[in-house]
């Protein structure tokens, strides 16, 4: 089916120093900045286990692979957001809440919302090719973890 919004991206790249003078001399806990929950849970990662103390949620991960109506509901519990961390952050999203655990058998730190969504690694990528966009240079990011 595909990503119904996906050619409607608004680019709002640089929009927070254009408005600079709304808040340059205001502490950062004054100023309402947008932002995300769970905001690299935009997909599941199905073939990677949650972390520890979700034996249930992992259990019913496994079965979701084979059966679709386990898939769907999972799927219904875990996903938040229909665009990527990186196309959050075009929209103008300048605040990312990234829900990570360490997960053993991969040695990597991951986001989790229910279920494992997305390597931390993948997040960074995502984040730095939005940051070294130049249009981005001056805005800044606050990434909740």
């Amino acid at each position: 089916m595909g990503n119904i919004f996906a050619k409607k991206i608004t680019n709002n790249d640089g929009w927070l120093w254009k408005n600079k003078k709304y808040y340059y001399t205001d502490k950062v806990n004054k100023i309402i900045i947008p932002g995300t929950h769970d905001s690299g849970a935009y997909k599941v990662d199905w073939l990677i286990g949650g972390a520890k103390g979700n034996a249930v949620l992992n259990t019913l991960r496994m079965i979701g692979i084979v059966v679709p109506w386990i898939r769907v509901i999972l799927d219904g519990w875990t996903i938040t957001h229909n665009l990527s961390p990186y196309h959050q952050l075009k929209l103008g999203i300048r605040s990312l809440d990234l829900r990570m655990y360490y997960d053993e058998p991969t040695k990597k730190f991951r986001l989790a919302h229910s279920l494992s969504v997305m390597s931390f690694d993948n997040m960074l990528k995502q984040i730095t090719k939005w940051v070294n966009e130049k249009a981005n240079s001056n805005d800044f990011l606050i990434l909740q973890i």
